[in-house]
């Protein structure tokens, strides 16, 4: 039977379904997007991926934080993972990924540590009457990054005109038994 009475109802429904979808899909596409971009990633994932250093299950995470202000704001990423020991000789033995360098003894630069807080109140780069400059400010940061006992890696990302500007540091503190990653955009 071919009953005509109820094609205009049908054609009706068909067109809320179809305008529906175009709606509903496009939305959904970017209200995903969107909460990809918001939600937050675990701190060892961001590690993983920035280093290209893999990390066991037993890892813990010391502290974490990101202060980067809005959408393209300046900031720092830090993380700081406690580990055991024959997890820092593995990461030791490897590379950290392209860009970040090879492996070098500390202490760690003042024109690259200065910019990397990990969550304290930070350190500064001092010099006394002209002489080699040091590290002052959190006591603890002060003992990491002004040791000759550490390995450390590092990139800088941004302009030849201003020096570390934007940068990443990476850092194995065997004593501590730590491992600590700062990427900072100011």
């Amino acid at each position: 039977m071919n009953d005509r009475r109820h094609e205009p109802e049908r054609k009706r429904i068909g067109c809320i379904i179809a305008a529906s979808g175009c709606v509903l899909l496009p939305a959904l596409l970017c209200g995903g997007g969107l909460l990809y971009l918001f939600l937050p990633t675990s701190p060892i994932s961001v590690f993983e991926r920035e280093t290209g250093l893999a990390l066991p299950s037993n890892a813990s995470v010391v502290s974490s934080g990101d202060e980067h202000g809005g959408f393209l704001g300046d900031g720092e990423f830090h993380v700081v993972i406690a580990v055991d020991e024959a997890t820092i000789d593995r990461i030791l033995e490897s590379q950290p990924k392209s860009p970040l360098s090879e492996w070098r003894s500390g202490p760690v630069p003042t024109e690259i540590g200065f910019h990397c807080s990990f969550g304290t109140d930070g350190v500064a780069a001092m010099s006394v009457d002209g002489g080699p400059t040091h590290y002052s400010g959190d006591r603890v940061l002060v003992n990491v990054l002004g040791s000759s006992e550490i390995m450390y890696s590092a990139h800088e990302r941004c302009c030849d005109s201003i020096a570390w500007h934007n940068g990443t540091l990476l850092v194995v503190d065997r004593r501590g038994g730590k491992i600590w990653l700062s990427i900072w955009d100011f």
